[in-house]
């Protein structure tokens, strides 16, 4: 199964949902991941200000300062079974208040999951990250973001700019 994964620094979603349906319905992604989509936690209950988004499930991570800023979304498609779930990195960014992440797990199979971690971190900001290796199997890490991640004697660096960590086991999906 491959599975076609969009990554977004919207800079705001409210003003670009438009633009977002279009490309949802040219590309029909599996996973799209957003940053900084600057929703305030006032309006998880409004309806009318959550975005919605025909044949994807939601999960949102709002900024809790009231800054007008940040902001994580990772839409699903409803066909595939997913939770948010837990971040596997140790501490789980509790280390920096900057840094935002959202992990949503999927089952591909009824034997194979992956996760995938939504993360931004400001560009002011840095940080490192910290995971007793191994490094999950099957997990995927996207974003806008300065992290390093240290693995074993490496170090996986994510410049700032739009890039992917991607973690496979060798019974990966194709």
């Amino acid at each position: 199964m491959g599975l076609k994964i969009f990554q977004w620094n919207c800079n705001g979603i409210s003003t670009k949902r438009g633009d977002l349906l279009k490309t949802l319905a040219c590309h029909r992604p599996d996973i799209v991941i957003l940053q900084e989509s600057k929703l305030q936690p006032s309006q998880v209950n409004q309806p009318e200000n959550t975005p919605l988004f025909p044949g994807y499930q939601i999960f949102r991570k709002d900024r809790t300062v009231a800054d007008g800023g940040g902001g994580l979304l990772t839409l699903v498609k409803l066909s595939l079974n997913a939770q948010e779930c837990d971040s596997p990195f140790d501490p789980p960014a509790s280390v920096n208040d900057n840094l935002e992440f959202l992990f949503v797990k999927m089952w591909l199979t009824t034997q194979q999951s992956i996760i995938v971690g939504n993360l931004y971190n400001p560009p002011t900001n840095s940080l490192q990250l910290t995971y007793n290796p191994p490094l999950p199997k099957n997990l995927i890490i996207s974003g806008d973001s300065m992290l390093t991640i240290p693995s074993g004697a490496k170090a996986l660096r994510m410049p700032m700019a739009r890039q992917s960590i991607v973690c496979f086991s060798k019974q990966t999906f194709t």
